[in-house]
């Protein structure tokens, strides 16, 4: 794809998706025939201020829903217009497909209409759309992201920040949630979705780290899973095989996940003493990691035919919003159990057992034999079938065991 904007657009103004003066997306055809070579289909419309008179010198465009502002080439000049005195514009494609159409004021206000399907060489009329102020997404990242001069933007929108500090401030968003995408040097046409819902409420502050995933076939539909989740809350994500995993400074990393596909001839490759918080989704390396003892089916093992836990904690940030029995497969799996006079309890399976299903360390708290060189978390996620398995209770412990674990 061609080069993105010379101009780094977002530190005028950045925007996200859907608020409400812009919620009815229907069009309707005039009829009018647009056909020509450079021409399918045209939007008109008008655009009004805070004041709902009509807002003159408003930059419009029109850009499909997946448009990625750091890789594809700038919008044609039929796709952009400016509004006249009656705040009127009109904007061209020379495709079919789904568009947003956006418009930014002199006055950093901004109006967006989602999702606009064009599929007839017409020219579409679509009600006026108001002009909103917004608030401000305050992105903290890492410093390897700083190192890679990658790049955050919304999809579907012109706006792009390249990171160059270890923060990155979009300053005028809609008072409304959308998808910030993350992409560096090296993946520059596989973006990371950082967020599915980030919320831009004013002052809000977002985490985002590096996360290596030690798991087997990157590719397996479960595994994809886990990645996604991973992103959503903010993660960067790497994947490694134990055997590669010499190859890597673990220190660079806020989190490290060993999963439930990674193979248990592989437990003496795995280093007990990783700086880096660790999540352990594999009770066969519970006592490899030092979380509990060393003897299967004594200090960790595996609880058949179960599908909701029991929260024994409450005030740990990995449980906040859970209490007593809580569903977290959508049918009958495992669970991991580990069991250390140490650990800090956050859970049980929901049998007569009441084995330890979801556990934690502190960073420097004693666990089996040797203090957490980061903290730590014994999570119930035994066996990659069962991921697929997991309803949104399970993930959402899944995701706070992470933020925990990083302390975000």
């Amino acid at each position: 794809m061609a080069k993105h904007f010379s101009v780094l657009i977002c530190s005028i103004i950045l925007l996200s998706l859907n608020f409400s003066s812009c919620s009815n997306n229907q069009i309707a055809g005039t009829g009018t025939d647009t056909s020509t070579k450079d021409v399918y289909a045209s939007i008109s419309g008008t655009i009004l201020d805070v004041n709902h008179e009509p807002a003159q010198n408003c930059v419009v465009y029109l850009l499909p829903c997946d448009y990625n502002p750091v890789n594809d080439k700038s919008p044609d000049s039929i796709s952009i217009d400016t509004t006249n005195s009656n705040g009127q514009y009109l904007v061209s494609t020379g495709n079919a497909g789904n568009y947003n159409v956006i418009s930014i004021s002199d006055s950093s206000r901004i109006s967006l209409r989602l999702n606009l399907s064009l599929q007839e060489k017409k020219t579409y009329k679509i009600e006026p759309d108001s002009l909103k102020a917004g608030n401000s997404l305050e992105v903290s990242v890492h410093e390897q992201m700083r190192i890679d001069s990658g790049a955050l933007y919304f999809e579907g929108t012109p706006f792009y920040a390249l990171i160059s500090s270890s923060q990155v401030i979009f300053p005028i968003l809609p008072s409304i949630t959308t998808p910030l995408y993350y992409t560096s040097k090296d993946t520059a046409h596989n973006p990371i979705l950082v967020s599915d819902s980030i919320s831009t409420v004013s002052g809000k502050k977002m985490e985002l780290f590096n996360a290596l995933l030690i798991m087997e076939n990157v590719t397996d539909a479960n595994n994809i899973l886990i990645i996604k989740h991973v992103a959503q809350i903010g993660g960067i994500v790497t994947t490694a095989e134990v055997a590669s995993l010499s190859s890597y400074n673990t220190s660079l990393f806020s989190v490290i996940i060993i999963c439930p596909s990674v193979q248990n001839s592989d437990a003496e490759l795995l280093d007990s003493m990783i700086q880096a918080p660790v999540i352990v989704c594999k009770h066969q390396f519970f006592g490899k990691m030092g979380l509990t003892g060393p003897k299967s089916g004594t200090d960790f093992g595996s609880a058949d035919s179960q599908e909701a836990i029991v929260i024994v904690n409450t005030t740990n940030p990995v449980t906040n919003g859970f209490s007593g029995i809580v569903n977290v497969y959508t049918k009958l799996k495992t669970l991991n159990w580990g069991i250390s006079d140490s650990a800090t309890v956050l859970a049980k399976s929901n049998d007569s057992l009441a084995l330890p299903v979801l556990f934690c360390y502190e960073k420097g708290q004693l666990m089996y034999s040797f203090r957490a060189p980061a903290r730590r978390v014994g999570f119930f996620i035994e066996s990659n079938p069962s991921i697929s398995c997991l309803n949104d209770n399970g993930w959402l412990l899944f995701e706070q065991s992470i933020l925990w674990a990083i302390d975000n």
